[in-house]
């Protein structure tokens, strides 16, 4: 398991065993990319005690993997701040009929989240094939 990987569970497991407040949220609706035209997200990002900054997205009429791209069989979540290297911080997991959510740590304040359709959940490199964008200021 990756440093950065193993401090992102790390960080993750202490916030929701800690069960730490809430003391800034913002919420921000995504932008459907082509690929997932009906597709609608959100993203609410909580800083909570000692500066931990926790994502949390939901998604709405998200199609099969496999209707974006033939060889595609999950969809990824990348953070990039600043055009820099994208960070995958996690796949988004079903919680219902084309609903899916993810909750998971940033090492960033401010930056750019997007979802893409992957052949396997472990992408290291995201492909060109985005289901939704979101910029956090």
């Amino acid at each position: 398991m990756g440093k950065l990987k193993l401090l992102f569970v790390i960080v993750f497991v202490f916030v929701v065993s800690n069960g730490c407040s809430h003391a800034n949220t913002t919420s921000v609706r995504m932008v459907a990319g082509a690929s997932g035209a009906n597709t609608t997200g959100e993203v609410q990002v909580s800083e909570r005690d000692h500066g931990i900054v926790v994502v949390e997205l939901t998604v709405d009429d998200l199609p099969s993997p496999q209707a974006v791209a033939a060889n595609a069989r999950s969809y990824v979540v990348w953070i990039e701040q600043d055009a820099g290297y994208p960070y995958r911080i996690g796949s988004l997991r079903s919680s219902g009929d084309r609903d899916a959510y993810l909750e998971a740590v940033s090492p960033f304040r401010t930056f750019q989240l997007y979802v893409t359709a992957e052949s396997e959940p472990e992408a290291q490199r995201p492909s060109e094939r985005r289901i939704l964008t979101a910029r956090v200021d």
